[in-house]
């Protein structure tokens, strides 16, 4: 028990750090590693306890860098598409849907890494965003993994990073909590497992705080350059769990 215990601090200790630098991922590693421990069933009803809860603090911690006057109205052009998707997407195969969304997220970061004006440019397509918003939206309602599109929207449009960090903070809250209230109705949420990821909770927080502490340190060109390498994992990792 203690073991174990141990094990879970250690995996949102290491989610919270990484998600406090690039401002993503906390499921994407505390998830493939609960699962390790228990099945992938308790992995997402755990981290649906903590997300809310991790997301909410963030977006407090990013209060004034938060653009809410450009952001609001891709978020809700998101949270309208939320039911299609789980009404339509879920016909669709998600493998197909997350690889592609993997290449895609590759391919936006190496363009942005090497032509940095000219997909800036592109991406700034007058109603582009709301394109990114509604398949962020579409995504999140057939498999609760919404985040993958407008990270990438987000992170390439704006010429300081840690703007499209705090940005993007609001769209996880808002689809963390609707993702919470799907999954109770689904039992996927339950007593046992909000019993079980509460007592991480603290961890989590700490550790989200000493993950900005650090990119807080990083200069513009060196967090630029973490959070390309983190948006090219993100998209690894949908390939190769997806294949």
């Amino acid at each position: 028990m203690v073991d174990e215990a141990l094990l879970l601090v250690a995996i949102y200790a290491l989610a919270g750090v990484t998600h406090g630098m690039v401002g993503f991922a906390f499921a994407v590693v505390s998830v493939p590693l609960i699962s390790l421990l228990y099945s992938p069933a308790t992995a997402v009803g755990m981290n649906l306890i903590i997300g809310p809860l991790l997301m909410l603090y963030n977006v407090w911690l990013h209060r004034r860098e938060i653009a809410f006057r450009s952001v609001i109205p891709l978020l809700l052009v998101g949270v309208v598409f939320i039911p299609a998707g789980a009404v339509f997407l879920q016909t669709q195969p998600e493998s197909l849907i997350m690889i592609t969304l993997g290449f895609v997220v590759i391919a936006l970061t190496l363009v942005s890494a090497f032509a940095e004006d000219h997909l800036r440019s592109i991406m700034r397509v007058p109603g582009l965003g709301y394109g990114f918003a509604m398949l962020s939206g579409f995504i999140s309602g057939a498999f609760s993994s919404g985040g993958p599109p407008i990270v990438a929207y987000l992170y390439n449009t704006n010429t300081d990073r840690r703007t499209s960090k705090a940005n993007v903070q609001l769209f996880f809250l808002i689809f963390a909590l609707t993702a919470l209230m799907l999954h109770l109705q689904t039992g996927v949420v339950n007593g046992e497992r909000a019993l079980r990821a509460l007592p991480f909770v603290p961890v989590a927080f700490v550790s989200i705080r000493i993950g900005g502490y650090i990119a807080s340190k990083l200069s513009t060109p060196a967090f630029k350059w973490v959070t390309d390498a983190g948006l090219i994992a993100l998209g690894v990792y949908l390939i190769v769990v997806h294949v």
